[in-house]
């Protein structure tokens, strides 16, 4: 049995939804492969990806942003909790290392997450960093409004570079030429888009359009009033405690019976807060996206470049997706082409390297 841990952000989900997809990627490629996750991702997004084939051990694996919903960032405390996060030691998650050699695990990928560079190097065992972005670039974009971020970017800094290997994926930032560089990463569908129509009494001719904040839950309250286009269904995860219908719209709890790229898969065009795994689901799919930018994050300029020069797209403003006037534009939204669905996969790219390293 080869043993391989992940050490993944809780930054929404995109991170997890990334690995997961080269988790079951590299399964397939080594089936006696057995996988120990170390994230606050909930323990149900990997049981709904995966399956099984993994252990769960519930560790805080960075401190990225402190947010309060989808849109809202909180500096304060993010330094706060940098003050107590860095820098790491062995005594920061001494039952992880122990675990690590115990279980004597071969290799430990981490996605942006620095303790797991750090406990890897304690333990004596290689890491492997994957990123589109580190979060010594993210906090970059915010030091010269918050200073006191600088010594924590150096220390990261630190540590991103004490990665024995490294892979960058697209929609990338600063691409560094001297590193492997993949398309993006996404989980494959499950069922067909009839299935999850006819599960969900959506009729084959209704266009249908998903909506999308990623793995923070949104409230849609502003949204009241708001007439739907007739002849658009609308499918919502994330904004209520059960399945709810109101006129054309589906309201689908956070964690829910549907799979989140059987949704994308059985739509005709996303709109959501411009994020990775979102992206990666569209860009598989070949959807067009309607994607809101976070305000000021540095990451989002260059995931709408992408989508505007690789995809097809349109972007809407958050006081509009915020007010619900959105939905005035979704018959040109679904106007827009579909492009062909994408041939690579990067995690199965990622996956035929992890093997080579393993």
């Amino acid at each position: 049995m080869k043993e391989v841990a992940w050490f993944i952000t809780p930054h929404g989900f995109g991170h997890a939804s990334r690995e997961c997809a080269v988790i079951s990627a590299l399964r397939d490629l080594i089936p006696d492969c057995h996988f120990h996750v170390y994230t606050t991702v909930p323990r149900w997004f990997f049981q709904d990806s995966l399956g099984g084939g993994f252990t769960y051990h519930e560790l805080e694996t960075d401190v990225g942003i402190v947010q309060h919903g989808p849109f809202e960032e909180d500096f304060p405390a993010t330094l706060r909790k940098l003050s107590s996060f860095l820098p790491i030691s062995e005594g920061s998650a001494p039952d992880a290392v122990r675990e690590l050699v115990e279980n004597r695990v071969r290799l430990v990928v981490c996605d942006i997450s620095p303790l797991g560079i750090e406990l890897a190097r304690l333990a004596g065992i290689r890491s492997l960093l994957i990123e589109n972005f580190t979060w010594s670039w993210i906090y970059s974009g915010y030091a010269s409004r918050y200073p006191e971020l600088n010594p924590a970017i150096d220390e990261l800094r630190k540590i991103e570079s004490r990665a024995d290997y490294r892979f960058q994926t697209e929609p990338v930032r600063g691409r560094l030429p001297q590193l492997p560089l993949f398309a993006p990463a996404a989980r494959h569908p499950r069922k067909s888009r009839a299935q999850v129509r006819g599960s969900l009494g959506i009729s084959s001719s209704d266009a249908c359009v998903l909506v999308t904040t990623g793995g923070i839950p949104f409230a849609a309250g502003g949204w009241k009033g708001v007439h739907f286009p007739t002849g658009i269904r609308l499918i919502m995860p994330g904004t209520v405690e059960k399945l709810t219908r109101s006129g054309s719209a589906i309201f689908l709890p956070h964690h829910s019976d549907f799979y989140h790229p059987d949704l994308v898969n059985a739509c005709d065009a996303v709109v959501g807060k411009v994020g990775y795994s979102t992206l990666a689901e569209t860009y598989r799919a070949g959807l067009p996206f309607g994607f809101i930018n976070r305000p000021g994050f540095p990451e989002s300029p260059v995931l709408a470049r992408y989508i505007r020069e690789r995809m097809s797209g349109r972007e809407i403003s958050l006081e509009d997706f915020l007010s619900g006037s959105w939905v005035e534009d979704l018959p040109s939204l679904l106007r827009l082409p579909r492009r062909p669905p994408a041939e690579e996969n990067g995690a199965a790219l990622m996956a035929s390297r992890i093997q080579e390293l393993l």
